[in-house]
């Protein structure tokens, strides 16, 4: 036999608890409806910082390319060289050495 009512066999008791029950089911629904959306936003913010990151990255690369890319030797061989010149060659040797060291990385809990 089922326990499935008719408009003909529902009581009123039975109605009210069906009510009930529906009401505790959209209330849940609804719930869960705004715990989607914050997911949902938080979601677009962490994908944006995500994008902004990469950009970033890209940016500080092209950087370090252009470091790596000035001339080690600004002056001919013909040319006499002078102490800004050891100083220039020695300075870039340092800024490319740093460029090309490993850094540390951290993870954000």
């Amino acid at each position: 036999m089922s326990d499935r009512h008719t408009a003909g066999t529902i009581t009123s008791d039975a109605l009210d608890q069906l009510y009930e029950q529906l009401e505790a089911r959209r209330t849940i629904i609804r719930s869960n409806i705004t715990k989607f959306r914050s997911w949902a936003h938080r979601i677009r913010d962490l994908e944006a910082h995500a994008t902004d990151l990469e950009q970033r990255a890209e940016r500080a690369e092209a950087a370090n390319q252009r470091v790596r890319d000035i001339p080690l030797e600004p002056v001919t061989a013909d040319e006499p060289t002078t102490s800004w010149d050891h100083g220039y060659n020695q300075a870039l040797r340092a800024a490319r050495a740093a460029l090309d060291q490993q850094q540390p990385t951290t993870t954000e809990a």
